[in-house]
């Protein structure tokens, strides 16, 4: 593999970042009731972790790019509905994001990235009375950014501090208009270790 330096740091043609991190995730989505013709509305909030990984390699010799892939794991949410009052617990939300990726050394500690991609999330069927889960894809962009140290040769550990938006297709319903009045979205903030070879 080749060698380049980043501000005198060496970096090897391979990148690879692996990150532990805690999650704060909300969930908020807004349909018309074609039966009422009112809005109703679903909010759902909950803390949980997240594994990071993106592997590359250095097209130049501060710049990285490649694929990421996010494993969030909310293991309890309080889901709210405007409409009835009604607060309920769910179990076991999942978000997964994939896509392409770049990290940016403008200096040999501080970097900054993100990913461009699709996410699904495993939520709260929309529906205060049925229970249960649904699944909703969603296009998501994702930023980071971190400080690293070198603790080996090619290798370094840091903190990094990541934030996700998602923008959700629409949940097919009965009696709901999905197609022309709804918002389905997410913000999810994480932070945590991360260890990375280059």
């Amino acid at each position: 593999m080749h060698r380049d330096t980043i501000d005198g740091q060496e970096h090897n043609g391979l990148y690879g970042r692996l990150s532990l991190l805690g999650s704060v995730y909300v969930h908020g989505a807004r349909y018309r009731d074609e039966t009422t013709g009112s809005n109703v509305s679903q909010a759902a909030g909950g803390g949980g972790y997240e594994l990071l990984m993106m592997l590359g390699g250095a097209v130049r010799q501060n710049v990285a790019l490649g694929g990421a892939l996010s494993l969030m794991h909310i293991p309890s949410t309080s889901v709210e509905w405007d409409q009835s009052g009604t607060t309920h617990t769910h179990k076991g939300n999942v978000m997964i994001t994939l896509g392409p990726s770049v990290d940016y050394y403008p200096t040999s500690v501080f970097h900054v990235g993100g990913l461009l991609g699709y996410s699904n999330e495993r939520v709260a069927r929309f529906n205060p009375l049925a229970g249960g889960s649904e699944n909703i894809s969603s296009y998501a962009m994702v930023l980071w950014l971190g400080f690293d140290g070198k603790i080996a040769q090619d290798l370094g550990l840091g903190v990094v501090l990541k934030a996700q938006l998602n923008n959700g297709m629409p949940r097919y319903h009965l009696n709901r208009d999905s197609n022309n009045n709804y918002v389905e979205g997410a913000i999810a903030l994480s932070l945590g270790v991360s260890l990375v070879y280059f």
